[in-house]
């Protein structure tokens, strides 16, 4: 009688390998298509909260915000609380925040530098179908989110 080790067979090792090859064939997509879904709904939400933080400041201050350090850093150093507390100037949750100050520039009650309008675009850091994201996203004192896929979105591009 021939005694049997207590081993797989490398046939059994194989199919148990290509198994496991299919199992993550199938989940790596769907994970990174739910990174990008993720990225998206973060990117929509940050927007918004900027949105309220620059309606905030233009009822403190008479105008709106045309830079990031006044959002954040300027209220800081006159001893008042910032009216957001995110860093906006790197990317966040793979995308790029980008604010530009637009239309007359405003005397605002504590002296910072205002506008009677803002940008602000949220561009994936690295677009592309397994890139950060796919979408571009516009939003102005408006407060009407706008998006388009393929370029930085803008005024005329689609509502969301």
């Amino acid at each position: 009688m021939i005694k049997k080790d207590g081993g797989f067979t490398l046939i059994e090792l194989m199919i148990v390998i290509e198994i496991i090859a299919i199992m993550a064939a199938i989940a790596v997509p769907n994970m990174m298509r739910l990174r990008i879904q993720s990225n998206h709904v973060n990117a929509i939400g940050n927007l918004s909260t900027v949105v309220k933080a620059q309606a905030a400041f233009a009822h403190a201050e008479r105008g709106y915000a045309g830079s990031w350090f006044s959002l954040r850093d300027e209220p800081l150093s006159l001893d008042q609380p910032p009216y957001i507390n995110q860093d906006f100037s790197v990317p966040v949750s793979g995308y790029m925040f980008t604010i530009e100050p637009f239309g007359n520039a405003v005397n605002t009650s504590s002296g910072v530098d205002g506008t009677s309008d803002f940008h602000i675009w949220a561009d994936p850091s690295n677009a592309g179908k397994w890139g950060s994201g796919i979408y571009h996203y516009f939003v102005d004192a408006s407060g009407v989110i706008r998006f388009d896929r393929e370029n930085q979105a803008d005024e005329t591009s689609d509502v969301l």
